[in-house]
């Protein structure tokens, strides 16, 4: 493939990524509340991929689940369950690729899956994936995990973690709202609920920070609210901090393109 093509075929990859993850929220599964796990649907096992997988001593193990992560005849593998470290608490995910005579290790995230779709013109997956942390944490996250597919190989483009308060959160009864906002307040609070009560305020944003809607609630007063997700503001690209989800009056915020 040329530089030219290659080029052009990453263009067109940020393009499709980029309206697949605005337009997931506007479809009807909701992932702020889908908590149970994804429902595998086991392929057919032919009798070289048995031997291969007993080779990698894991086709019994409940945890691996084997499933068509790219577009070839070959069947891959996810494992899904607890650490391999005892002293770890919490879940992983654990991507395997299928050689054809090995198993070649993708990536390992931490959390379960909670969905799996097909990306549009059937470049890839669009993998869901929740982190309900440990502890008795009321913090979960979500991560978007885009695995497309190349010309020998699988590219992978992992979104930022959206950080949300589960426990004593309000969370979106949907996620069809789907409208993009600017900040226009100097300042602007984000919170677990829709309620001006301080105590529970996640963060402050500026004038000019941005997000996006994916829910609306009206309280009693007549004020609507938005849940929304806020794009990162403060060491997003060397620290991976977090977007934050959660409520805010829609009163100061601008509906943008």
């Amino acid at each position: 493939m040329s530089n030219i093509s290659i080029r052009s075929f990453n263009f067109l990859i940020l393009i499709i990524l980029l309206f697949n993850w605005s337009t997931s929220f506007a479809q009807s599964f909701n992932p702020f509340k889908q908590t149970d796990g994804f429902n595998w649907l086991a392929p057919k096992l032919d009798d070289f991929t048995k031997k291969l997988f007993e080779d990698e001593m894991v086709f019994n193990n409940e945890n691996y689940h084997p499933y068509y992560i790219n577009n070839d005849t070959l069947i891959d593998l996810i494992y899904e369950g607890g650490y391999f470290q005892p002293s770890l608490e919490g879940n992983q995910v654990i991507l395997y690729l299928n050689n054809g005579d090995s198993l070649e290790h993708l990536i390992s995230l931490s959390g379960k899956i909670t969905n799996i779709k097909e990306l549009d013109l059937g470049i890839g997956k669009e993998v869901i994936i929740l982190d309900e942390s440990c502890c008795a944490d009321p913090i979960f996250n979500i991560t978007y995990l885009y695995l497309i597919n190349s010309s020998d190989n699988i590219e992978i483009v992992k979104s930022d973690r959206i950080k949300y308060n589960y426990e004593n959160g309000l969370l979106p009864e949907n996620t069809r709202l789907n409208q993009k906002f600017i900040v226009t307040k100097s300042t602007y609070n984000l919170r677990t609920i829709p309620s001006l009560d301080d105590s529970e305020i996640m963060m402050e944003y500026q004038e000019g920070d941005k997000g996006i809607a994916i829910d609306s609630k009206v309280d009693k007063t007549g004020r609507v609210w938005w849940f929304v997700i806020m794009d990162c503001t403060i060491g997003c690209t060397e620290s991976e901090n977090p977007k934050l989800a959660g409520w805010m009056s829609s009163k100061y915020l601008k509906k943008i393109n």
